[in-house]
């Protein structure tokens, strides 16, 4: 009876690590329907050369290549887990589903660095680091918008 109850534990022990061992993959499926981004954010002050009225300025995006460019930086975008810095994130993008559903990120994004990284509104998600090209493209779509 003890080596079965042994031979339990150890199993369950294994299934519980292996468990924590997983690698989670977070499922950006839900943004490919989306019909409409709206982007806000002290970061627009770079696009915009004037500065009055900046907090009621957005960017709305409702074309499917300009939705496509924004989904897929996303999902080429790799998990990062070193330290952060506190700085507050300088755009917020919000996907608009057709059926009126959002998700809003928090965008932290320096073109003239080639930098940029993103993560969903909750400050528990993980953040992602975005590749050089989607920072590039993201910024040539906001020049082009603002």
């Amino acid at each position: 009876m003890k080596k079965i109850f042994l031979l339990s534990v150890i199993l369950l022990l294994n299934i519980v690590l292996f468990g924590c061992n997983l690698e989670e993959k977070t499922d950006w499926n839900s943004l490919n329907d989306s019909s409409k981004i709206v982007v806000t954010g002290n970061g627009l002050e770079q696009f915009f050369s004037d500065a009055k009225e900046l907090k009621d300025r957005e960017i709305v995006f409702e074309q499917t290549e300009e939705i496509e460019v924004f989904i897929k930086a996303i999902q080429d975008s790799s998990a990062y887990s070193g330290p952060m810095t506190a700085e507050s994130a300088n755009f917020n993008i919000t996907f608009f589903s057709q059926e009126e559903s959002s998700q809003t990120f928090r965008l932290w994004l320096y073109p003239e660095r080639n930098a940029g990284r993103i993560q969903k509104e909750s400050e528990n998600e993980p953040t992602y680091l975005l590749s050089e090209e989607s920072v590039q493209m993201i910024a040539k779509l906001l020049t082009e918008k603002s």
